[in-house]
């Protein structure tokens, strides 16, 4: 008896089979060549698509071209890439509107070539030389520019490059179709959680994305650029997850990174620095100081560098968005990273500022790399800002990080508070604490006050019981609890509820009590307060 299995059926990873007294054909030897290319394909496949090395885009506003370095790249079919020399690519013919988007990928280009004379087929026409044929096919590449949409953008120049890096980083986190995400009632239980996730195919390798502007074409890399780096499956449940793929976080890292660079270097002078600004101040007032005119110059310069210090904001450079994590740079004669970055900042996000060991900062920004993306129109978004301990001076750059603000529902005690109105205080308490029976008076349930488990620090809802209480005079508190061991506890609440900030007189103590209530299933809390005469 054999163990039960299914038929195979003939695939794609198909082999010669040679035999002696076989006439080997065209056919015969392309079988061979398909089986090596179908099985290189199948193991590049595993290993997911993406950039390997290389593949720098460069572009040239002037000739308006753009050049791409060598490099090694697999596609999604799992098909090597491989561009040994530099690939150039005119723009000039392009016609772009506002906000223009234009791909740059590299795909497969099969290239003909090396002629051979056809001396005669078998079992062919033997009349006639037949035309001579391309002997050999090189396995190219091509690189193209391709239009591409995101969405709706706002065309300013400024903030274009931001925002189409937003709407593309966020189309790639909604076409995974994430399965933990607050945007999908799903319900878990509907999912098929032995599905694997999808293998995306593509044909082509996104190198590169053009943005036109006012001023002309702009070369953003990150943006579309995937390093190859996790196999199709981890890449697939990471995303189904709600997690961010390590080459989809280093892209968003790297994109702003990148373009920050860009717009620092675009808008603040080398010499806009504290010590400049002063330098410049010193000498005018120098001159004036000695009777003589200052310099226009030396105030013009000093007031310029002085802007362009108070100006550097992450907005003004035009960006809108940030990835859960990255770096920012520091400028020797700045102020200090915390007046740097807050700057940078300009009241966009609550800053939290941390000291800590160098090797530590990259650790906390590759543990944040999941997290949600800043946005700086947010001012409530919490972000931490690492400085690393340099030995005594200012480094040269911060980490920072999306803090995670989790709500921790903690485990509590709850305690019901009474409120009850009598005519003598202290003839109530007497007998509450010595009759086994509840008096008989009004009760009204204040409210359902939280305390920490086996605690007696302030409760949630102590405020509202605190304002009530300022209106109405002295009290008394009796605490009532199941167990006796609880005594102490219970007693130590009830006093912190009547006077939790210590208003009592000098020398005086507030009136609470405690007595065991076996009827009852949690504490209570009573408060006695004087009829109101008049």
């Amino acid at each position: 008896m054999t163990d039960p299995g299914s038929t195979p059926e003939r695939g794609s990873l198909a082999r010669l089979h040679p035999i002696d007294g076989m006439l080997l054909r065209s056919t015969h030897l392309e079988r061979i060549q398909g089986y090596a290319a179908s099985l290189s394909a199948a193991l590049g496949r595993a290993g997911g698509h993406g950039v390997v090395s290389g593949y720098r885009v460069r572009l040239d506003p002037v000739k308006r071209e753009i050049a791409v370095d060598p490099g090694l790249a697999v596609d999604g079919q799992g098909r090597p890439l491989l561009l040994e020399a530099t690939a150039t690519v005119d723009l000039s013919g392009l016609s772009p509107g506002p906000a223009d988007l234009r791909l740059v990928v590299a795909t497969r280009a099969d290239v003909p070539f090396g002629q051979e004379e056809i001396y005669g087929e078998l079992c062919g026409d033997p009349v006639g030389a037949p035309a001579p044929q391309h002997a050999y096919v090189s396995e190219s590449v091509r690189v193209e520019v391709r239009p591409v949409t995101v969405g709706s953008v706002d065309a300013a120049d400024l903030t274009l490059r931001s925002q189409v890096a937003n709407a593309w980083f966020e189309r790639e986190r909604q076409e995974a179709r994430p399965w933990i995400s607050v945007d999908d009632a799903t319900p878990l239980t509907a999912r098929d959680w032995a599905d694997p996730p999808a293998e995306p195919r593509p044909a082509e390798v996104p190198v590169a994305l053009l943005l036109w502007t006012s001023k002309g074409w702009v070369l953003d890399t990150w943006t579309v650029r995937r390093e190859r780096v996790d196999p199709p499956a981890r890449r697939g449940w990471e995303s189904r997850l709600g997690l961010r793929p390590w080459n989809v976080f280093l892209a968003q890292l790297l994109q702003f990174e990148d373009m920050l660079s860009d717009a620092m270097r675009r808008a603040a002078p080398r010499d806009a620095t504290d010590e400049y600004v002063l330098g410049r101040l010193r000498t005018a007032h120098s001159r004036l100081s000695r009777g003589r005119s200052a310099s226009l110059r030396d105030v013009t310069e000093a007031m310029d560098a002085m802007e362009a210090l108070q100006s550097t904001q992450l907005r003004d450079l035009g960006i809108v968005e940030l990835p859960p994590a990255g770096f920012l740079p520091l400028v020797p004669g700045r102020g200090s990273a915390e007046q740097q970055v807050s700057r940078l900042f300009g009241g966009s996000a609550t800053l939290r500022f941390r000291r800590c060991p160098a090797d530590a900062v990259p650790e906390a920004v590759e543990e944040a790399r999941h997290r949600d993306r800043i946005v700086l129109s947010d001012a409530g978004t919490a972000v931490e800002i690492l400085i690393p301990r340099a030995c005594g001076r200012e480094p040269g750059w911060v980490g920072f990080r999306r803090l995670a603000e989790c709500e921790y529902d903690e485990p509590s005690d709850l305690v019901d508070v009474y409120l009850c109105t009598v005519g003598d205080v202290s003839a109530f308490v007497t007998s509450f604490l010595a009759d086994p029976e509840l008096p008989p008076v009004e009760w009204a349930m204040l409210r359902e006050v939280a305390y920490p488990p086996g605690g007696w620090a302030l409760p949630e809802g102590q405020e509202e019981i605190e304002s009530w209480r300022s209106l109405t005079g002295e009290m008394a508190a009796v605490a009532l609890t199941p167990s006796a061991g609880r005594l102490p506890l219970a007693a130590g609440r009830a006093a912190m509820l009547l006077d939790p900030f210590g208003r009592t007189p000098r020398g005086a103590m507030p009136d609470y009590h405690a007595r065991v209530w076996d009827e009852l299933d949690r504490d209570v809390i009573v408060l006695a307060k004087p009829v109101e005469i008049g």
